[in-house]
């Protein structure tokens, strides 16, 4: 299924609002039950869009949240362990609370192709890009084989024996 034009964006969320928090609170369900589908709580919000080191992320289908992820840059003086010499990088994106809302699945923009799914993941590695990050890091529970598949299509596979995933940026210094 297409969409007319531009009837699907990601954006990066810069001010708190009731509409934006209520759609987030609806996807959080999706990724654990333990979530009630309550807003998300402005003080919560407030701080991810505030910090320096975050973004919020949301996909918009006709001014309707329909996918989110946050992206936080982590800094470690251990992630050049085991990496060839100029390749060394202090920084990592690191991604959590990545969902779309299943009825969004499929669902192309006209003008690029690509899903809700695939444009967040393209907004997650320009925040890398942005913040010099050659990795995009995060983990995935096991008996989410869709979002395995997802990220196989997109040259991401977990460590050996572990969920945890760590992909190179594209375009970032010197990519790991």
């Amino acid at each position: 299924m297409s969409l007319g034009a531009s009837e699907l964006v990601v954006k990066r969320v810069t001010a708190y609002s009731p509409r934006v928090a209520a759609g987030l609170g609806r996807l959080m369900p999706i990724l654990d039950e333990g979530f009630s589908g309550d807003p998300m709580p402005r003080k919560a919000l407030e701080e991810i869009i505030e910090s320096p080191s975050h973004d919020q992320l949301v996909a918009e289908h006709r001014g309707q949240i329909v996918g989110s992820g946050v992206m936080t840059l982590i800094l470690g003086s251990g992630f050049w362990r085991d990496k060839p010499e100029g390749q060394q990088q202090n920084r990592q994106g690191h991604l959590e609370d990545f969902v779309v809302d299943p009825s969004m699945r499929g669902v192309r923009d006209p003008g690029t192709g690509k899903s809700a799914a695939d444009l967040i993941w393209d907004g997650m590695q320009d925040f890398c890009r942005d913040h010099d990050a050659p990795a995009l890091v995060f983990d995935s529970e096991t008996w989410r084989p869709d979002a395995w598949k997802f990220y196989a299509k997109h040259g991401a596979g977990p460590l050996p024996d572990t969920r945890h995933f760590e992909v190179p940026v594209p375009d970032v210094g010197a990519n790991i």
